[in-house]
């Protein structure tokens, strides 16, 4: 009997009924299942973080893996279910920008919307769509149907805006793009972007009121408290205070300016 690997991205709480009553779905006819949770500490109805982690984290998945995304704040509405093949794996999400940057990453072979009106709307709660209507998808996916059965194709997905960072003669400005569960602020400024600098022990990183000398090359290299640039393991620079939480320290978020400088 084959083993299906499903991973699971919501916004429900790490203490919360709803990820084992769609657990409980899945299980109850895919019993020999592989249920992977991505995690479930996504803020709520926080549609970016949930796109940002379904971007850097679904990837490292097998081809053939079946995720299941849940960041649904317009759920019961006429938002829309998709389900979607992307490099070979299968995503099951609401269609509100949650996989903008997967799609973005790389476009969808097929993309459909599913026809809600093909399901019992006897059981459907409308405020739980994750349990009766789209735990019901990854099963049947996983069950061998065709993409194309769950309803119409859709030319492209729903997209967010993505603020890309502004690049001058000896300068880049980014923003906030998240905080990660340690308080460590990582930026929009990809790694790429550092290329046409020379020397990065010579930058200067400013956000708010904080200045930062140097790009570092990892967190252990610095004292406890230092205030630290580097390159994250996702290839964005991040700030952050060793052994710290420089989102609460430095009073910081998601949209705040960040500042890279050098020598000309």
């Amino acid at each position: 009997m084959s083993h299906h690997l499903i991973t699971l991205t919501t916004d429900f709480g790490t203490d919360s009924p709803y990820v084992a009553q769609v657990k409980g779905v899945l299980l109850s006819q895919l019993p020999n299942a592989i249920l992977v949770d991505i995690t479930h500490a996504i803020p709520a109805q926080d549609i970016r973080q949930g796109a940002i982690v379904a971007d850097d984290t679904c990837r490292y998945f097998s081809r053939g893996s079946i995720h299941l995304l849940v960041i649904d704040p317009g759920v019961g509405t006429e938002r829309g279910i998709v389900v979607a093949e992307i490099d070979g794996s299968f995503y099951v999400a609401p269609n509100n920008g949650l996989l903008s940057r997967v799609a973005r990453r790389s476009s969808p072979s097929t993309a459909i919307l599913v026809d809600l009106s093909v399901f019992d709307q006897s059981s459907i709660s409308p405020t739980f769509h994750a349990r009766d209507v789209m735990a019901p998808v990854v099963i049947r996916l996983a069950q061998g149907e065709k993409l194309t059965t769950f309803g119409n194709r859709v030319d492209s997905l729903e997209n967010l805006d993505w603020v890309e960072p502004k690049v001058m003669a000896n300068l880049l400005e980014g923003q906030i793009l998240y905080v990660d569960s340690f308080g460590n602020l990582v930026t929009n400024i990809e790694k790429c972007f550092l290329n046409q600098i020379q020397d990065l022990h010579r930058v200067i990183i400013s956000c708010r009121d904080q200045r930062i000398t140097g790009i570092q090359r990892t967190y252990g290299e610095s004292d406890p408290q230092q205030a630290i640039a580097l390159v994250g393991s996702h290839g964005r620079v991040e700030l952050a205070v060793v052994d710290g939480n420089a989102a609460k320290q430095w009073s910081a978020g998601v949209g705040d300016e960040v500042a890279v400088n050098w020598p000309k």
